[in-house]
């Protein structure tokens, strides 16, 4: 016999994550704002820590959908990373490396792999550190930069990367490492393009006084040992030179349009923008003409030439 819940049962279920997270967030919003009542240090570097930790994905993805899925895994930096293949059957003339944003993974972009099949592409893709099957408890620009390098160094080389929004951040920082750009491509899809925007993100959520947010900075580029304005793409984009198709919404409020503009007003020959409309900042990774757009410029010649 089948049996279903009651609509108020659906919706209650629907609610109980967003639920979960409100309490969260003002748990950790008190707790930070009591530390730094006693040390603005502390409440800098435990609020640090908050933010480099990501929280459980909803609605995870458990399995490939596509037949043609080889599910594989890498030791990386001390981390097991989750990995997969999807091969043409011809067998891919080119690498082309999926990665993903900021509480996501790696099969939230499997219905990009078909596109790219038919084109002859290879396509990798892995879940980031801490996200997904991958393990870890922290992420950030530069311990995901170290995986891609490493994947790179594994099952390269790579042709095209292509990246979402933090994803993107770490596929530029990776650029700048990777010695040899000649005849790559770079894909960015709403990317983090400038890190103090993600700063400002995170706390107006977890809203703390002036003085934790500023020893907050300060920490993040003690530890990094570079300024908040190095982890910037419009500050990469000028010192590397390869083929780049940057994919934007003008309505995205994660990653707002605005922090691209002094790439758009350079008109740099090597950078290509796609604009779309009411797509904001996750829908357009899945939109239909996105992932053709996207195909395209990776197979086609003449976008080596700049």
């Amino acid at each position: 016999m089948v049996t279903s819940l009651p609509l108020h049962s659906i919706i209650f279920a629907a609610m109980l994550p967003k639920m979960k997270e409100r309490i969260l967030i003002a748990f950790h919003t008190q707790r930070l704002n009591m530390l730094s009542l006693f040390s603005p240090n502390k409440a800098a570097i435990s609020a640090y820590r908050l933010f480099i930790t990501p929280p459980p994905l909803i609605n995870p993805i458990e399995a490939p959908s596509l037949p043609e899925a080889e599910p594989f895994q890498l030791k990386i930096d001390g981390l097991m990373a989750q990995g997969y293949r999807w091969s043409p059957p011809t067998g891919g003339k080119n690498k082309v490396l999926l990665v993903h944003g900021y509480r996501s993974q790696a099969l939230k972009f499997e219905h990009m792999v078909p596109t790219l099949l038919e084109k002859g592409f290879t396509v990798l893709a892995f879940d980031g550190p801490a996200h997904g099957k991958t393990t870890g408890k922290h992420i950030q620009p530069f311990n995901y930069m170290n995986m891609i390098l490493a994947i790179e160094e594994v099952e390269g080389p790579i042709y095209a990367f292509v990246g979402h929004s933090l994803g993107g951040l770490a596929l530029a920082l990776t650029m700048e490492k990777i010695a040899v750009r000649n005849k790559r491509k770079l894909i960015l899809i709403a990317p983090a393009t400038e890190t103090h925007r993600s700063f400002s993100n995170f706390f107006s959520i977890i809203p703390v006084n002036e003085k934790v947010q500023k020893r907050f900075r300060e920490y993040v580029e003690q530890l990094s040992g570079f300024s908040i304005s190095f982890l910037s793409i419009v500050r990469i984009l000028q010192n590397i030179t390869m083929p780049v198709l940057w994919i934007h919404d003008k309505g995205d409020s994660v990653c707002p349009l605005e922090d691209a503009q002094p790439l758009i007003d350079k008109q740099l020959p090597y950078i290509e923008f796609y604009l779309t409309e009411n797509l904001g900042h996750n829908k357009i990774y899945r939109n239909p003409e996105v992932v053709r757009r996207i195909a395209e410029f990776i197979n086609n010649p003449s976008s080596d030439i700049f």
